[in-house]
């Protein structure tokens, strides 16, 4: 199988209302809690925006009511930092989507479908960015219930690259253990 290789584009230029609107879209559509980094992920490998704005744009959601931190039926906050679409957020989800292009969307659902198992790998693994005085660590781990069966610090020296290590993690840590073990074995 022909491994499909990312190209860089420049990021396209959509506005804040837009982003705003494509953010609220994928809640409606998903129709299940998300966590931020999910959302960030999609639409930076979407080209959409870049971290800091996409970061900006969902916490303006949250201070708008458009989103709320999901909690789970127990009312204790979810560890996860997960998210749910509110009714303002639906209606906007609705009622704009229609302004957005819809190659657009498309390609959202798309890249959503593909990359979902990379973020149900999150129930098994953890990757936290760090900044160290000068870059960042990238603390990568693989646990079977409270058990951690690897533990990897890499580092990185911008945050885009930190995200970039993160993310390649949770896409490939089957993998990346496999051949640690086969390595040492």
């Amino acid at each position: 199988m022909k491994k499909e290789k990312k190209i860089n584009l420049p990021l396209k230029n959509y506005s804040k209302d837009e982003i705003k609107i494509l953010i609220c879209y994928i809640f409606y559509k998903i129709n299940k809690p998300l966590k931020k980094d999910f959302i960030i992920f999609i639409l930076q490998y979407n080209d959409v925006s870049n971290y800091f704005q996409i970061s900006d744009i969902f916490s303006e959601l949250i201070k708008s009511q458009c989103i709320v931190e999901y909690i789970s039926l127990d009312n204790s906050k979810n560890k996860n930092e997960k998210f749910i679409l509110t009714q303002v957020g639906g209606e906007i989800a609705k009622h704009l989507n229609g302004s957005l292009p819809i190659t657009l969307k498309e390609s959202i659902m798309r890249s959503i479908s593909k990359h979902v198992s990379t973020f149900q790998n999150e129930k098994i693994s953890k990757a936290e960015i760090k900044k160290n005085s000068s870059g960042y660590d990238v603390k990568c781990c693989i646990f079977e219930e409270n058990f951690n069966i690897m533990e990897l610090c890499m580092y990185a020296p911008d945050l885009s690259k930190a995200i970039k290590i993160k993310n390649t993690f949770y896409e490939k840590m089957h993998e990346i253990y496999k051949n640690l073990i086969d390595q040492t074995s």
